[in-house]
């Protein structure tokens, strides 16, 4: 037994580590082997400078295979008692720092900003709504030296649901396939060397007043210096009505590709996962957002994929389809940042020309829905670690939203969520967010518990109910809020944040009442939003992507549990 401040055997050293940074098994192994290299690289070094005078042998590393154990085994030179008592000693030390809470005194060295150096204004909204013919034009006249910003918004909240579905899927193939005059290698080439880029994306912009009203938006956003605005145009153009479908190899390549995409980002960042699936059981916005690019999306394309052969000579048709219903003049709206009115003007003439180009075929509209149902899904891995997810809304239960919880969002991710999920849980991370629509969530990354880390979850209440921050600690806070508020923004994002404020229905007036609840805010309007955090728990909607054994020991925790992929 080697005895420092803690006890510690050697011969459970490597299981600690293992089970608690190693929770990986391949990266566990590589670690073994390198530690072989170590061991025999140390005896190679001190042999060559004459402090080992013994014969080097065979410094080969082995690796066998038995049939339940892995054998590595070299003949270097290990850790010494010395060096190993003097590990244990160090380990004590960082533990007891670790845990010891700096003194007040301490902390009150270190300079910090008073609440009144902060602006309270504020940053202006810059837009002018304008019309183009008969649409409405968007106008953001801000500095971008030189660069024209422009995005196309289409309304697409009324488009049947059978082809709705596949958005995602003519988002994915949208400039990636030949249109009527270019080749899809020459429209990329074109692409970029007469853009910045011309990139469709999907938003869903609810309306925080009433969240059950939304605008579902595919966008088609571009970048180009003044000179080579018409040329963008005329590029989006092409790709919105001249795109060629019919070549079924290349939408299979696509699709293999956007699969593959997605598979690695469920695998490395499964907390969205999570995260929009837990949302999805409340809120039809998120259930929206599934369809468009969740999990739903994801059981879509990999459907596609495997059975193509049934599925190649639909799908042409479909997105030919999707296409005559999305892009129409009645559904558009233009967005457009530059410092020039000429530049609006030379813009106005290329948007009224790409407006004749869209499609007037009838069709029958329909308003886009999704089933909103709690299931409390599992989602079955391979992988060693957790993402933990409890999600709600607490609009539900007649509470408001108030500036002050985004305050208690990096309370949370900095202290509670910090000390009992990541620092004690092992977690890699933690996160929450408290929507303005009343949906909320809190989630783990990489986490090695489940049960414990919903038990931490809960006792998110019982935290704020006594939050006991003093002013210094307030201020703090204050200071971390403002500074994700007020984030330096270049031209496009000053124009995308005009736009959403826009889009969501939010006024001047709500966004300087919530700045001035986050400046103003005491430890008591704190403790007051425990309600909040009671309120949306209660809706108990739990999503967990991770280990297929850990989630089967805790089974009844769920209402489903399926393959992850």
């Amino acid at each position: 037994m080697q005895k420092g401040n803690i006890g510690v055997t050697t011969e459970n050293i490597f299981p600690i580590i293992k089970k608690f940074l190693y929770s990986d098994h391949e990266i566990f192994l590589r670690e073994l082997v390198s530690n072989a290299v170590d061991a025999t690289q140390k005896l190679n070094t001190l042999a060559s400078i004459g402090e080992f005078k013994g014969e080097l042998g065979d410094l080969t590393i082995h690796v066998e295979l038995g049939k339940d154990t892995i054998t590595i085994s070299d003949h270097g030179i290990g850790l010494t008692a010395e060096e190993i008592e003097k590990i244990v000693e160090k380990t004590a030390a960082l533990k007891a720092f670790q845990e010891e809470p700096d003194r007040p005194e301490d902390l009150a060295k270190i300079p910090l900003l008073e609440r009144s150096d902060i602006r309270r204004e504020i940053e202006p909204i810059i837009l002018e709504e304008r019309e183009i013919e008969d649409t409405k034009l968007i106008y953001h006249k801000i500095e971008t030296n030189g660069v024209s910003y422009f995005r196309l918004l289409f309304d697409i909240s009324e488009v049947p649901a059978e082809l709705f579905a596949y958005v995602g899927i003519l988002k994915a193939a949208i400039g990636l396939v030949d249109t009527q005059n270019y080749s899809y290698q020459e429209l990329f080439t074109q692409t970029d060397l007469l853009t910045g880029g011309i990139v469709p994306v999907t938003n869903i912009y609810p309306n925080v007043t009433n969240p059950s009203e939304r605008k579902i938006t595919f966008e088609i956003k571009g970048k180009a210096f003044h000179a080579h605005l018409k040329d963008a145009m005329e590029l989006t153009a092409e790709m919105l009505v001249r795109s060629n479908y019919t070549d079924t190899k290349r939408l299979y390549e696509i699709l293999t590709e956007l699969k593959s995409r997605l598979q690695s980002s469920m695998i490395s960042a499964g907390h969205t996962i999570a995260a929009g699936r837990a949302m999805s059981y409340t809120s039809e916005t998120a259930a929206i957002q599934e369809i468009l690019s969740g999990m739903d999306f994801y059981r879509l394309v990999d459907g596609l994929c495997t059975n193509w052969n049934e599925e190649k000579e639909k799908l042409p048709e479909i997105l030919k389809r999707l296409s005559e219903y999305m892009f129409r003049p009645e559904n558009l709206m233009f967005d457009f940042t530059a410092e020039e009115e000429e530049q609006e003007k030379l813009f106005e003439a290329e948007a009224k020309a790409l407006k004749k180009d869209l499609f007037t075929c009838p069709v029958d509209r329909e308003s886009v829905h999704a089933a909103v149902s709690k299931k409390n899904e599992g989602f079955l891995s391979a992988s060693q670690v957790q993402y933990v997810c409890r999600a709600g809304n607490y609009k539900k239960n007649g509470l408001e939203y108030t500036g002050v919880l985004r305050m208690l969002r990096g309370i949370l991710n900095t202290d509670y969520l910090w000390n009992t999920v990541r620092v004690k849980g092992g977690a890699y991370g933690c996160m929450c967010s408290f929507g303005k629509s009343g949906d909320a969530y809190i989630a783990s990354y990489r986490d090695p518990n489940l049960g414990k880390t919903i038990e931490a979850y809960e006792g998110i209440v019982e935290y704020v109910a006594h939050f006991a921050g003093d002013e210094r600690s307030m201020t703090q806070a204050v200071i971390g809020t403002v500074s994700e508020m007020d984030a330096p923004m270049n031209p496009a994002a000053k124009a995308l944040r005009a736009l959403s404020i826009y889009l969501t229905g939010q006024t001047a007036e709500q966004l300087q009442k919530e700045r001035d609840q986050v400046l103003d805010a005491t430890a008591e309007d704190i403790r007051a939003l425990a309600g909040h955090m009671k309120a949306f728990l209660e809706d108990d909607c739990l999503c967990v992507v991770g280990n297929t054994k850990k989630i089967e020991e805790e089974k009844e925790r769920f209402g489903t549990l399926e393959q992850l992929l």
